[in-house]
């Protein structure tokens, strides 16, 4: 079961097999199971991910700016051409994602688990030049 607040309500769900191409502005998600959810061209910027389950999601060219993804767990997720500027990433396991052509923070990586994820071009943004997107 997946438990999530938005705008102060509390939502129960069984699962969020897809949520593809949704817009959920600063939602709070933390510690949900959304393995193998549809995500695709989701927005979640501001999203409350800690300690989440997002093994295995399809979140290809999902926009998580400035989502808190610390503690989650994103083992073999394609998160191919998505958006993580600004996003919190402290023991994140990425192990096995798919980040081809994925926009971060310079440094993000330092503090994830990134054991065979695919990075090949990875844009990796200066905290200069994200700063000035907003």
């Amino acid at each position: 079961m997946v438990r999530f607040v938005f705008a102060g309500i509390i939502f129960r769900l069984f699962r969020l097999p897809l949520l593809a191409e949704t817009k959920v502005i600063r939602v709070i998600l933390r510690g949900a199971d959304l393995s193998q959810a549809n995500l695709t061209r989701a927005n979640l910027s501001g999203a409350h991910l800690n300690g989440a389950l997002l093994n295995e999601a399809d979140l290809h060219e999902v926009v998580l700016k400035g989502a808190d993804l610390s503690g989650a767990s994103l083992i073999g997720a394609d998160l191919s051409k998505a958006d993580l500027r600004k996003a919190q990433l402290i023991e994140t396991n990425l192990s096995d994602a798919i980040l081809i052509g994925a926009c971060i923070n310079s440094g993000a990586l330092d503090v994830a688990v990134i054991t065979g994820a695919d990075l090949r071009d990875l844009e990796i943004m200066s905290d200069m030049s994200s700063s000035e997107d907003g």
